[in-house]
């Protein structure tokens, strides 16, 4: 099993992975929702910010969130 505790996914990177659009990961954020993220400052920039997500923690996310039908 390959350790993913130190991967690090962009916000497009997340997208791409769930086939969704960058600007509905930026919402669940906004709403707070969704995966956990945590939000690094731009040093000398009180409005930039730079987000990312843990792989392992998407993964936990994932199998936290998935449905098995009964049959």
């Amino acid at each position: 099993m390959t350790d993913t505790s130190d991967i690090l996914l962009t916000t497009k990177e997340l997208a791409e992975r769930w086939k969704l659009k960058e600007q509905t990961l930026n919402s669940y954020r906004y709403e707070n929702k969704g995966a956990p993220y945590f939000k690094i400052n731009i040093k000398g920039s009180s409005t930039r910010a730079v987000i990312r997500y843990k792989l392992k923690d998407i993964i936990e996310y994932e199998n936290k969130n998935m449905i098995i039908p009964k049959n």
